[in-house]
């Protein structure tokens, strides 16, 4: 992840990190599975939302 962000900003692509927003263990991610949930994407989804709305509000 680090070197993926470390490329973004290189090339001056805005992003938003939402990597240390959940923990992914147990009810978050799949089972079997490492990778969030339908449930955690939810989550995501309203976190990157007011976000987003956060920024609209400020400019």
């Amino acid at each position: 992840m680090r070197i993926f962000k470390s490329y973004l900003t290189k090339k001056k692509i805005k992003f938003i990190d939402l990597s240390n927003t959940i923990k992914y263990y147990g009810k978050y991610t799949l089972d079997g599975d490492s990778h969030p949930n339908s449930e955690t994407n939810k989550l995501m989804a309203k976190y990157l939302l007011q976000k987003m709305k956060l920024k609209e509000q400020k400019n």
